[in-house]
C-alpha cells in the first residue's frame, strides 16, 4: 500500500534551526518554528579554483567541459611568442596534448576534448592565418581554410567539429563562414563587424557578444543558421572575455574594459544580468571551455598585467557556495600586524605582533569574547611571526618561533614555544631550528608547523625551507616535508589533516594537504597572497586577505573543501599581516599591517530563502 509520501512527495519538516539534515536540496520545503518562516534552499553560484597549465598562456583557445577541457596553442610570452602546446583537463590535472601543426594564438575554436576544431588566429612570420585543424583527442589533422585569413578570434567559435561557426576578427571583420564536416562556407554578416568577442552555442543558434569595433563593445548579436539579428547589450562593454552555454541561457567573465576585468554575467535569452561570483582572479585572454553550459564550465591562462597560468571552474548549485558576510567586530586595544591567533569568532586570543615604532614587536596579548577585546596577561617573549594560522584555543593556545627580543627585528629568530592557559603563558618545548613567518595550525597538544625561514638574524641570515615540526605538548619531532620552500603562508586544520596555503616562494599559490606523515599538493588558490589569515578544517577552511604583488593587500576571501577553492564575500578593506581564527562558517580576521585595531566577523550559511513571514 503506498504511503502519503510516496504518492505525494517530501513532508514539509518543522523544525527549530535552518537546517533540514540530509534531505537539503534544491526547492526542499521546511517550517522554521523560532522564526516563524517558511524556508527553501536555493542554487547560487561561484567560481572554485583548479590545477594550473602547465605552461602559463593568453589568447589560447578553448574548447571541451570541466571535466574534460582543452587549451590549444597562445601566447606564451614574454611579449607575444605563438606555441603549438595543447594541454588536456581532466577536472584535476593537466596533461600534454598533441601539438599543433603550427604555432598559433588568437584562433577560433570549439567542440570538445575528443572532437575539437581550431580556425584562423596568428602565427609566424607575423600574419594572419586561414588554416583550420581538427582534434581527435591525440593528434591535430589539417583541414580546409577558413576563405578569410584573420586574427582576433579568441573565443570566437561555436559549434562542432561537423558543424562550426566563425564570425568577425581583425580588423573589424563582419564575415561569418560555416563548417559543414568538409568546407567553410560564406554566410551573411555581423550587423557589426568587431574582433575578439566571444561567441557561444550551435551553428543554428549562436550568440555573439561583445569585442572590439576598434573601441570596446557591449553589443550582442543572435544567429539563426542564416543571419544575425540584433539582441540586448551587455551590461559592461568588453573584450577577450570567455563563456559558455547555449543562444538562450550563457554566462560571460573576465574580459577587457580598458582596465582588466573579472566580472561575470548570465544571459536568458533575452537579456543581460550581473550576478556577485566574480572570478577570483582579473584576466582577459581567457580559454574557456566551450562545450560546457552556463551553470558549469571553467576558463584557464590568460593575462592580468602578465600572463597566468591557473584555472577557475564556474559551478551553479546548491553546494557552490554559501551566503557569507563579513560585519565590523570590536577594535584591539593595541594595533599590530604579525600576531599569532587561537580560538573560536566567540572566544579567541591574539598575541605578539608588530606594532608603531620602527617595526618594533610586542608581547601583549589580548582575548575576545565576540563583541570586545580585553587584556590578558602577556607573552614571555617578545615576537612576530610566530605562524600564520590558528593554533590552539583561547584557553589552550601555542605560539611557536618568530622573530623575537624586544623592540629590534635584529634581535633573532627563535625555536622557543609557548603555552597558554587561559590565564598565563608558560615555557613549551624548543623546536629542533628556529622558524620564523611558517605555516602553522593544530592543537596546544597536537601543534603543527610547516616551512617558514631558518636562520638567527632575520635581516642577514634567513633562509626559506620546507621542513615540519610536530608537537605533542611537551616536545617537537620531525614531519614530512612541505611541498616546497616556502614563507609567509598560512595554516588551518589538524596535525594529521592540515592544509597550507599560499606564499612567498616568490609569490605563491600552491596549497598542500597533511595527513600526519606526508604532504600532498591540492588545488591551487584562486590568487597568490602571502601574509594572510587561514581558518577552518581540511574539508571546511578559509583564507581571507594577504598580499599580492600585483594587486597589493587583498579583501578577497576564500573557502575551501577540500578539494576546490570557491570565492566568498570581501573583507571591508585591503589587509595583509592579519590574524585569523573560527570556523569556515563563523570566522574572524583580526589585525594588519600597517598595525591595524580592526576586526570582522565572517558568517557563512547555507542559501536559505524565505518564503514567508509571520
Amino acid at each position: 500500500m503506498s504511503t502519503y509520501q510516496e504518492l505525494k512527495g517530501l513532508k514539509v519538516k518543522y523544525l527549530s534551526t535552518d537546517t533540514s539534515g540530509d534531505r537539503i536540496k534544491e526547492g526542499e520545503l521546511f517550517y522554521n518554528s523560532t522564526s516563524g518562516n517558511l524556508k527553501t534552499f536555493v542554487t547560487t553560484a561561484a567560481w572554485h579554483s583548479g590545477a594550473n597549465l602547465i605552461t602559463a598562456r593568453s589568447n589560447g583557445g578553448g574548447a571541451g567541459t570541466t571535466t574534460a577541457g582543452l587549451n590549444i596553442g597562445g601566447n606564451i610570452g614574454p611579449s607575444d611568442t605563438q606555441t603549438t602546446l595543447t594541454e588536456e583537463y581532466d577536472g584535476v590535472n593537466y596533461s600534454a596534448g598533441g601539438t599543433l601543426p603550427a604555432a598559433r594564438r588568437s584562433m577560433a575554436s570549439s567542440g570538445t576534448q575528443t572532437a575539437a576544431i581550431a580556425s584562423g588566429g596568428f602565427g609566424p612570420p607575423s600574419q594572419d592565418k586561414a588554416e583550420s585543424f581538427t582534434y581527435d583527442g591525440s593528434s591535430f589533422t589539417e583541414i580546409p581554410s577558413l576563405n578569410t585569413a584573420r586574427q582576433g578570434l579568441d573565443n570566437n567559435g561555436a559549434g562542432t567539429t561537423t558543424a562550426a561557426l566563425v564570425c568577425g576578427g581583425l580588423p573589424g571583420v563582419t564575415a561569418t563562414e560555416e563548417y559543414n564536416g568538409s568546407s567553410w562556407a560564406e554566410q551573411n554578416n555581423l550587423n557589426s563587424g568587431r574582433a575578439r568577442g566571444c561567441n557561444i552555442g550551435s551553428q543554428t543558434a549562436a550568440l555573439f557578444c561583445g569585442g572590439q569595433e576598434p573601441s570596446i563593445s557591449a553589443q550582442s548579436e543572435e544567429y539563426d543558421g542564416t543571419s544575425w539579428t540584433e539582441g540586448n547589450n551587455l551590461n559592461t562593454g568588453r573584450k577577450e572575455l570567455g563563456g559558455a552555454g547555449s543562444q538562450t541561457s550563457a554566462t560571460v567573465a573576465g574580459g577587457s574594459t580598458g582596465s582588466i576585468s573579472n566580472v561575470v554575467e548570465q544571459y536568458d535569452g533575452t537579456s543581460w544580468t550581473t550576478i556577485p561570483a566574480t572570478m577570483g582572479t582579473t584576466r582577459t585572454a581567457i580559454a574557456p571551455t566551450n562545450a560546457g553550459t552556463s551553470s558549469s564550465y571553467a576558463v584557464s591562462g590568460g593575462n592580468s598585467g602578465s600572463i597566468v597560468g591557473n584555472t577557475e571552474e564556474f559551478t551553479v548549485s546548491l553546494s557552490a557556495t554559501t551566503d557569507a558576510a563579513w560585519a565590523s567586530g570590536g577594535a584591539m586595544n593595541t594595533g599590530r600586524s604579525e600576531g599569532m591567533t587561537a580560538g573560536t569568532q566567540t572566544a579567541s586570543l591574539m598575541s605578539g605582533g608588530i606594532v608603531p615604532g620602527s617595526d618594533a614587536m610586542t608581547n601583549n596579548s589580548e582575548e575576545y569574547n565576540g563583541s570586545s577585546w580585553s587584556e590578558g596577561n602577556n607573552l614571555g617573549l617578545y615576537r612576530r611571526g610566530g605562524g600564520f594560522g590558528t593554533q590552539g584555543t583561547q584557553t589552550a593556545g601555542l605560539v611557536s618561533g618568530g622573530n623575537g627580543g624586544p623592540g629590534s627585528p635584529a634581535a633573532g629568530l627563535l625555536s622557543t614555544a609557548e603555552e597558554y592557559n587561559g590565564t598565563s603563558w608558560s615555557d613549551g618545548g624548543d623546536m629542533p631550528a628556529t622558524k620564523f613567518s611558517h605555516g602553522a595550525c593544530g592543537t596546544q597538544t597536537a601543534g603543527l608547523v610547516f616551512a617558514g625561514k631558518t636562520g638567527t638574524n632575520v635581516n642577514t641570515d634567513t633562509t626559506a625551507v620546507n621542513t615540519t615540526f610536530e608537537y605533542d605538548g611537551s616536545s617537537w619531532t620531525a614531519g614530512g616535508d612541505y611541498g616546497i620552500s616556502n614563507n609567509s603562508m598560512a595554516g588551518f586544520g589538524t596535525q594529521t589533516a592540515g592544509v597550507g596555503v599560499g606564499g612567498n616562494s616568490p609569490a605563491s599559490a600552491a596549497t598542500y594537504e597533511y595527513d600526519g606523515s606526508s604532504w600532498t599538493a591540492g588545488n591551487n588558490v584562486p590568487s597568490t597572497r602571502r601574509a594572510h589569515a587561514a581558518f577552518g578544517t581540511l574539508t571546511e577552511g578559509a583564507v581571507c586577505g594577504g598580499y599580492n604583488p600585483s594587486a597589493g593587500s587583498l579583501t578577497q576571501t576564500v573557502t575551501y573543501d577540500g578539494t576546490n577553492w570557491s570565492t566568498s564575500a570581501n573583507l571591508a578593506s585591503g589587509r595583509n599581516g592579519l590574524g585569523g581564527s573560527g570556523t569556515q562558517a563563523a570566522g574572524l580576521a583580526a589585525g594588519g599591517h600597517p598595525a591595524l585595531t580592526t576586526t570582522e566577523e565572517l558568517t557563512i550559511a547555507f542559501p536559505l530563502k524565505t518564503i514567508t513571514d509571520s
